[in-house]
């Protein structure tokens, strides 16, 4: 006894799901793709305190810290645009993180990639955008 469907069985039936899969969508369109989590935390409820996303949060900057030493290295690493025409060394990143620190709105202007991945990983940035009220940018 033959165990698979003939290829005109598997087309109607492909047809009438994709049918019903478009139909669906329409119906159902799901949740926007403007904003998405970054990253899910799988945990019981009982496991969950009033800390937890604080001390999440403290260990993803102390990894940041430990293998993203500057924004080059990082935005190197996930392969931002432009990150090719980053600086190599530590001494040009520094003075680059500095005129970024110091005027971070043409820096965002003039290279966003950089001022993006120098926004994220730099301790100095992050405590401007602290003091500002504005949360850390999330999308290109």
């Amino acid at each position: 006894m033959k165990k698979s469907l003939p290829p005109e069985a598997l087309r109607e039936v492909g047809t009438r799901l994709e049918q019903a899969h478009k139909l669906f969508q329409k119906r159902y369109p799901g949740d926007s793709d403007n904003r998405q989590p970054v990253h899910v935390v799988y945990g019981g409820a009982h496991l969950f305190r009033s800390g937890t996303a604080r001390k999440l949060g403290a260990l993803a900057i102390q990894s940041l810290d430990e293998y993203a030493p500057d924004f080059a290295v990082f935005a190197k690493a996930f392969g931002l645009p432009g990150s090719d025409r980053l600086p190599i060394s530590s001494d040009t990143t520094a003075a680059v993180a500095q005129a970024m620190d110091k005027d971070p709105d043409a820096a965002r202007r003039e290279n966003h990639p950089a001022w993006f991945a120098h926004t994220l990983v730099s301790p100095s940035a992050r405590e401007t955008s602290a003091r500002a009220g504005r949360g850390l940018p999330y999308r290109f």
